[in-house]
């Protein structure tokens, strides 16, 4: 490596690291990061792995790696700092793959999922970077490193069900290219096939037993199982186009954005990595078909990333093909860069959550000291800031804090009547302090029948808004009302 270029990385690693920790520093963690911290804080780890898990729908990893900071009581910001530690053990690798253009190197870790959204946001999809950065740094000789090999495909696996698909599309693609000759165990001791074989089967079949869908789950009844196609393809053209371009809504965009995703399959075609393409993003579409978000689409940027360095990594003579690849590329990057900056500068000089603001004045006025009750599952949010659960009427104020996905959790779902009656029930008890929060529109019910009970009064309004990209998506706001009669 030449001179030049150790100093080219050494300036990308540090700018990266300075754009990560300006994120920690600013950002305020959200219900998803909140509840992740909780189950690792409260919940005793045989609890954790027999039965809370199959509640949240996550394999259990992020949540061990959770549970060092969170049971030695350190400050929850910790949640932070884990995740942009592991975001910036993911960019060493990127940054150390010699065989991907230097070009690459420099320019991905500050795309908006690298800098950001999977790294300044604490979820365990933070993990997927350095596992397919560690697949790809042996992927072209993982014939000969099967034990390697196994132990990333688990480790990917442990990310999410997301991860399991992408684990099992890499394990087709192995035995496919097994098949065609390209690769060969004939040389690798019996052994080690067995073991590594029996490594990821014998993980398999411990995550179904661990995350079997359980009985009594609330939102059971909206677990789509159809695996409709038309929505499959949906989510696949959706989740490719808004990898590739600010907006792919508008119609002028959606035929840019047709354009574009030709001339990368023409260009992976080319480079002989289209069944990778094909088949890692297939994998995909079962689980997106059961449940998909905004969030996921990171999933399939690092599948497509992950497939467009392994073509990079190609050697071959130059083509036409290749500048119309590379310029759907840059506009992507474009993209990212300005989803990165809008994401870091709206969390500079916005709250992300309210809920932040809300526990510290909370704390400061010793009001988690008295009966403080809580109405919206966003209040959840609150929990972290504090060693106790905060809302005596939730689990009657003891532990756990994190929020219950069974039925058997005594606060209401979306049902206005269900709630009205409820909320009757919690003003008889006279709580001192009320907690309302508005992050979800069925959360206006709520807000609706406190406004109208004259025994307590508004005292203090937590304003936040979720931000996606470049635009607010979601209000985080929090109400504090205090009785007075």
């Amino acid at each position: 490596m030449s001179r030049r270029d150790r100093i080219l990385l050494t300036v990308t690693f540090v700018a990266y690291v300075a754009v990560v920790a300006l994120g920690v520093v600013v950002h305020e963690p959200w219900w998803d990061e909140a509840q992740s911290w909780l189950l690792a804080r409260d919940a005793p780890i045989g609890e954790l792995l027999t039965h809370d898990l199959a509640y949240e729908g996550h394999p259990p990893l992020w949540y061990l790696i959770l549970a060092i900071p969170a049971r030695l009581h350190l400050p929850y910001r910790s949640i932070d700092v884990v995740s942009a530690l592991i975001g910036i053990v993911g960019v060493i690798l990127l940054l150390r793959l010699r065989r991907v253009p230097i070009a690459a190197r420099i320019l991905l870790p500050f795309t908006f999922y690298c800098a950001y959204q999977y790294t300044v946001v604490s979820r365990s999809y933070v993990l997927i970077p350095p596992l397919l950065f560690g697949i790809l740094a042996i992927y072209e000789e993982r014939d000969r490193r099967v034990i390697p090999f196994a132990l990333l495909l688990v480790g990917l696996s442990e990310v999410s069900l997301y991860g399991v698909a992408l684990a099992g599309g890499l394990v087709l693609l192995f035995v496919v290219d097994l098949w065609r000759g390209r690769l060969h165990l004939t040389a690798v001791p019996r052994w080690r096939v067995i073991l590594a074989g029996a490594l990821v089967v014998l993980h398999t079949v411990v995550l179904a037993v661990l995350l079997r869908l359980p009985s009594d789950l609330s939102s059971r009844a909206s677990v789509d199982l159809t695996f409709n196609i038309s929505r499959m393809v949906q989510i696949a053209w959706s989740a490719l186009t808004r990898n590739l371009i600010v907006k792919a809504d508008e119609p002028a965009v959606v035929v840019v954005a047709f354009v574009m995703t030709i001339a990368l399959a023409l260009w992976l075609w080319r480079r002989d990595v289209i069944a990778e393409f094909v088949v890692l993003f297939a994998a995909l579409l079962p689980i997106a078909g059961i449940y998909f978000s905004p969030w996921h689409e990171g999933i399939f940027f690092w599948t497509m990333t992950f497939v467009l360095l392994l073509a990079l990594s190609r050697p071959m003579p130059r083509h036409r093909i290749d500048f119309a690849a590379y310029v759907v590329l840059m506009i992507a990057l474009f993209s990212h860069y300005w989803w990165t900056f809008r994401s870091l500068s709206y969390d500079v000089h916005e709250n992300f959550t309210g809920s932040r603001d809300a526990a510290r004045y909370i704390a400061e006025h010793g009001f988690d000291r008295t009966r403080v009750f809580g109405a919206g599952g966003r209040c959840v949010e609150l929990q972290p800031y504090f060693s106790h659960n905060l809302f005596a009427n939730y689990h009657a104020g003891r532990s756990p804090a994190f929020w219950d996905f069974s039925t058997r959790n005594e606060w209401p779902g979306a049902d206005p009547e269900r709630m009205r009656t409820w909320m009757t029930a919690q003003f008889r008890a006279r709580p001192d302090f009320f907690v309302i929060s508005t992050g979800a529109s069925s959360d206006a019910t709520y807000r609706w029948i406190m406004k109208r009970n004259p025994d307590y009064r508004l005292l203090q309004i937590f304003r936040g808004a979720l931000y996606w990209k470049d635009e607010v998506f979601q209000p985080l706001n929090f109400e504090l009302y205090q009785r007075v009669r």
